[in-house]
């Protein structure tokens, strides 16, 4: 277009440069071409045209006269081709115009739709986290020191198992059935973004009243949570986790009145009976301990700090070892840190992969390096704890194939060992890959049986193999009858399932006796032995197997 408009342009020139040189070359041939012929021609048509005397004025008249018609001619054609290029060139401006008003239409629309990208959640529609600060920002300006507002930190409760058994694309289903749920059942005027990771939801209440307030709405978005979500074929039951921070929480900052609500929710996670928390000051404290903890964790890891070690297991009739349970163990400075405080921290932070993944290898190496050298524990089993964070991996398998496949060790003498609790609170999650262990010959054990109060369900519905007491029942069976009872009830029902029972925190001849009346096969705790180190284990199999052979001899 460009090209086109600089070539008319240049015609114009062109045109208005060559007029007067035109005219004179125009007047110069005919004036040359009638002094030739004028004489001739005139004599031509006048016969006596030598007897006239004013014959030089009569040529001259005719000269004028035909110079005269020529250069209008010339002149006339002239205008109409400058207004002809005017006309082509007007149009070809407008065109122009009009081409550089779509460009910048074009540009607009494309910054719009940027600018949506970057504020609004191209999946749910929900506003990002940009347009949620500017509308703190404006309440934090707007709002008296009388007049409060909160935010309610909104996560769902293993949200990735979905994407991982059902796939990614029922997961998003999952996320628009669950704004939509929000959006429907929540005031127009409550404000919800959506931020952080794929399951994270920012509610803004711009009028709440008090505590009291805070939480009657919590309990109202809990229960909107009741029932399932029906999506394809599937029933899909999801719970959720909140934390709520009021706007005097912050001191007038946005940003750290969402942090505040972050860390209520986190604080949340870590109660599993817990649906919501309210915002403590002192869980900033709590959470600059648990990220000084989660980087010397991650330091004494690479630096070697950790250590199995193993409990053994007895036969409740001949008190022999009959298997081990690794334990993991944390010295950072020789100080041992405790499991319950590093374990949770762990599972939060993902950090439990790569720790789990090396408590099995390191647990099937060592048992492999013992069944070589001790005869004894070739019919043994070793235990080993894992986490529901490490079941939802999607390559599990492939890893536990993998250990098992260089340590040579035989699966059937691999015993995992997972909470009751983890699996009431993740069943559906964890059913198949149950399953799929299951398959290869490795055995399933339920630990702290007793602490969910619903597990004969689950023992009908998973393929488990022992079921480990806890030893809160265990420790008052000498003084409560109903400790006796529970314990007894449990030895039966595993009787009539063929499922092998472990009484763990077995600390008095007492409480051994009675697990011996009570029939059951395993027994466990500081009575018999407690957690020993590679070496101490060695020496104990050691002294038995010396003692098995001056008996044979």
């Amino acid at each position: 277009m460009f090209t086109f408009s600089m070539a008319l342009t240049m015609n114009i020139h062109t045109l208005t440069k060559d007029l007067p040189r035109r005219i004179v070359l125009s007047y110069a041939a005919i004036g040359t071409v009638w002094i030739l012929i004028s004489d001739q021609a005139i004599e031509t048509l006048i016969g006596n045209y030598s007897q006239f005397t004013y014959l030089a004025t009569f040529k001259g008249l005719i000269f004028i006269a035909i110079t005269s018609l020529l250069l209008y001619k010339l002149i006339n054609n002239y205008e109409r081709s400058l207004i002809e290029i005017s006309h082509k060139n007007a149009s070809t401006k407008t065109i122009q115009y009009l081409i550089i008003l779509n460009k910048i239409n074009e540009y607009i629309t494309l910054q719009k739709q940027l600018k949506n990208a970057m504020q609004y959640d191209s999946l749910t529609k929900l506003p990002l986290r940009s347009i949620l600060l500017e509308k703190l920002e404006y309440l934090f300006k707007a709002s008296d020191m009388h007049h409060q507002f909160a935010v309610i930190h909104l996560d769902v409760v293993h949200f990735k198992s979905i994407k991982y058994t059902l796939g990614y694309e029922f997961s998003e289903q999952l996320l628009i059935a669950i704004t939509n749920r929000l959006t429907t059942y929540l005031p127009d005027a409550v404000m919800i973004a959506r931020v952080g990771m794929a399951d994270e939801f920012i509610i803004l209440l711009e009028q709440i009243g008090d505590l009291a307030s805070a939480h009657k709405i919590l309990n109202y978005i809990s229960n909107l949570f009741i029932q399932p979500f029906h999506l394809e074929e599937h029933e899909i039951f999801k719970q959720v986790k909140m934390g709520l921070a009021f706007s005097y929480d912050c001191g007038g900052n946005p940003e750290q009145l969402l942090q505040a609500a972050e860390l209520a929710v986190h604080q949340c996670r870590r109660s599993p009976n817990t649906g919501y928390t309210i915002f403590n000051p002192e869980f900033k404290a709590y959470a600059s301990r648990q990220l000084e903890l989660d980087n010397q964790m991650r330091r004494d890891f690479n630096e070697r700090h950790f250590q199995l070690y193993y409990q053994p297991i007895f036969s409740a009739d001949t008190l022999e070892i009959v298997g081990f349970e690794s334990l993991i163990r944390w010295y950072h400075n020789s100080q041992l840190i405790s499991n319950l405080e590093f374990i949770p921290l762990a599972e939060e932070t993902g950090f439990i992969i790569p720790l789990g993944m090396w408590v099995f290898g390191q647990a099937c190496w060592q048992f492999q390096q013992w069944r070589s050298q001790f005869s004894q524990v070739k019919s043994m089993f070793v235990n080993i704890n894992v986490s529901v964070v490490q079941l939802m991996q999607p390559n599990l398998l492939s890893q536990i194939d993998h250990i098992l496949a260089v340590t040579e060790i035989p699966p059937q003498q691999i015993q995992l060992e997972i909470t009751e609790t983890a699996l009431m609170n993740n069943a559906e999650d964890i059913a198949d890959i149950l399953k799929d262990i299951k398959s290869r010959k490795i055995n399933l054990c339920i630990d702290d049986f007793g602490t969910g109060y619903s597990s004969l369900s689950y023992l009908q519905n998973f393929p488990f193999d022992t079921i480990k007491v806890d030893k809160s029942f265990i420790t008052d069976i000498e003084c409560d009858q109903k400790s006796v009872e529970i314990v007894r009830t449990i030895a039966l029902m595993a009787n009539s399932l063929d499922i092998n029972l472990v009484a763990e925190g077995v600390e008095t001849p007492g409480q051994l006796r009675q697990l011996q009346n009570l029939k059951y096969q395993t027994v466990q705790g500081y009575l018999l032995a407690k957690p020993m180190s590679v070496d101490a284990v060695e020496e104990y199999l050691q002294r038995q197997h010396h003692n098995c052979c001056s008996e044979a001899g």
